[in-house]
């Protein structure tokens, strides 16, 4: 059973963690140089976690300041990509903020080959006038009312 969990437990951390580092050996890709930051998010409740037959297969670090989101990280098991569930687990992401009152929600297209993903999700270019060569694109996405 497939399950959004808004608050996963310290089982479903090491989980990603364990698949993270699985992913950082094996390909040399995947956020597991990020692991500080993503343990922190679990402590401090900023990470959801989308949950198959209670495995963690996704998960999402996410920010609300006021009306403003930003999705810092999110990715899915490299197993369970190309099925939907990243869709599924960004609609769910993008109604929380909504409830949460955020107006816009950002996000970095890192790696730079998911900017289609986020694209076809409906997010829209920043203005990039003020971005440096070399630098991740930045898209926004807007909430509807």
């Amino acid at each position: 059973m497939l399950n959004i969990v808004p608050q996963p437990i310290d089982e479903h951390r090491a989980q990603v963690l364990e698949w993270l580092l699985d992913e950082h050996r094996e390909h040399g890709t995947g956020f597991y140089c990020n692991r500080g930051v993503i343990e922190r998010g679990f402590r401090n409740s900023s990470v959801h976690c989308l949950v198959l037959d209670g495995y963690a297969i996704a998960f999402a670090l996410v920010n609300c300041f006021d009306t403003e989101a930003v999705i810092d990280i999110m990715e899915v098991h490299p197993r369970h990509r190309r099925c939907g569930h990243g869709r599924l687990f960004t609609k769910h992401v993008l109604q929380y903020f909504s409830r949460e009152g955020a107006k816009s929600v950002e996000v970095e297209c890192t790696p730079e080959t998911s900017e289609p993903f986020w694209r076809a999700m409906g997010f829209v270019d920043l203005d990039a006038s003020d971005r440096c060569l070399g630098e991740p694109v930045r898209l926004k996405w807007i909430v509807p009312r």
